[in-house]
């Protein structure tokens, strides 16, 4: 038997993902101890640029400043690229140049801090590898059942 045949192997790299995707989320909410803040906006653009096979993406971008314990910080915001502007662009239009937004920031290490979004978009990468492990779970399930 070939180990894409093994349903044993399947059900390992769903655990796996679904493991990983865990610990993100696991890590971003319990943790790291977040505090919320009012951050100005000092740039927000949309940034077009060429994937590894040429595809044109856009994705927006924020900089902002916030002001912690008297010491003031300067990061951003780069949204996940898409095929599709649309996206991009209304969300800098949401995100204005001299706006406020609010932030999370890492109270352990002030240098990371994130937008302070709905908590899919927060937790993103988790609820992706969790998504996959548990539709890769699923598929072994139904591949096994629907033999009989």
């Amino acid at each position: 038997m070939t180990i894409s045949g093994n349903p044993l192997f399947g059900i390992i790299a769903g655990i796996l993902m679904l493991s990983v995707g865990g610990y993100f989320i696991y890590r971003d909410n319990v943790l790291v101890h977040w505090e919320t803040l009012t951050a100005k906006i000092e740039e927000s653009f949309v940034d077009q640029y060429r994937s590894s096979d040429g595809k044109t993406l856009w994705k927006p971008v924020i900089k902002y400043k916030y002001i912690y314990s008297g010491k003031e910080y300067l990061a951003s915001y780069d949204g996940p690229g898409s095929s599709i502007s649309d996206g991009a662009y209304n969300f800098v239009a949401r995100h204005p140049i001299g706006s406020n937004i609010e932030i999370k920031i890492n109270q352990k290490d002030t240098f990371e801090s994130k937008l302070r979004q709905d908590p899919v978009s927060e937790n993103f990468p988790g609820v992706i590898f969790s998504g996959f492990g548990l539709i890769g779970i699923f598929m072994v399930y139904l591949s096994r059942h629907s033999k009989t």
